[in-house]
């Protein structure tokens, strides 16, 4: 019987490439970005999330983050496609320098900063100016090997709960019992899952998104542990667990906890 070939094995280089459209939001630690991403003449956007350093520590963290996200596989979870890189010398000038100006210890003053302060909101639309920039010499040389790693992530066209109750509030409203539910009901799913794996520490209304048909996602795994690990002090102050606030060993009661606060 003839053998049926096969592409097992068979390893390429992707030839996608991606369009930074407009910036939807920084924290302490990084940026993120709406992209347009070419697959071989298929147009879709995703977000890239990148950081204010090139320190390789904050690279690893980056990358961590990347790997926990990439293999939660659930409908209520913002889904995490990996990482990609962009050499610095394909940046805008005034960009490098900035990175130039933020070492890893200012990073960590940024990170300590943001636990007191909530996220932007995400922009809803797409802005239509997209700025083309022109890659010229920096003050110093540059490595072949230096790059600007980034996460690549679903986008989720929509608004977090925060950005969604202040919303509310503006105009005289608060968000119906019935719809809060809901929300709670899908991200409890995406806990139950995620907790197979991890510990989410950050759970709070920015982190929560709820898409334009109505679909509720939890996002940013970027200080989720193992259970029973505290590795350090992270996570936004007013949705922590006590024991999580101590410092003490937590589990999936710590996020049930956060949610709980949310709700």
């Amino acid at each position: 019987m003839e053998e049926i070939p096969t592409l097992t094995n068979v390893k390429f280089h992707s030839t996608s490439t991606y369009k930074i459209l407009n910036e939807l939001g920084r924290g302490g630690m990084g940026m993120v970005y709406l992209a347009e991403r070419n697959s071989e003449g298929v147009i879709d956007h995703v977000v890239l999330k990148t950081l204010k350093t090139i320190d390789k520590d904050q690279i690893e963290l980056l990358r961590r983050e990347a790997n926990i996200a990439t293999i939660l596989r659930h409908e209520n979870i913002v889904k995490s496609y990996g990482m990609e890189s962009i050499p610095l010398t394909h940046l805008p000038p005034t960009f490098r320098e900035y990175l130039d100006k933020i070492k890893p210890h200012d990073v960590n003053k940024l990170q300590t900063k943001h636990l007191y302060q909530p996220k932007l909101a995400p922009k809803t639309d797409v802005d239509e100016k997209v700025t083309k920039f022109e890659a010229k010499p920096t003050t110093r040389s540059l490595r072949d090997d230096e790059k600007l790693y980034c996460m690549a992530m679903d986008y989720v066209e929509g608004l977090d709960m925060g950005h969604l109750y202040r919303k509310h509030l503006r105009g005289n409203m608060l968000i119906p019992c019935i719809f809060v539910g809901f929300v709670m009901s899908r991200i409890c799913r995406a806990l139950s899952y995620a907790h197979k794996y991890i510990v989410h520490r950050d759970i709070s209304p920015e982190n929560i998104m709820i898409n334009k048909h109505g679909v509720a996602k939890l996002m940013d795994f970027g200080i989720s542990v193992v259970a029973g690990v505290q590795k350090e002090f992270a996570g936004k102050l007013v949705y922590m667990s006590p024991e999580q606030i101590s410092g003490q060993k937590i589990d999936k009661r710590s996020d049930i906890y956060s949610l709980g606060l949310v709700a």
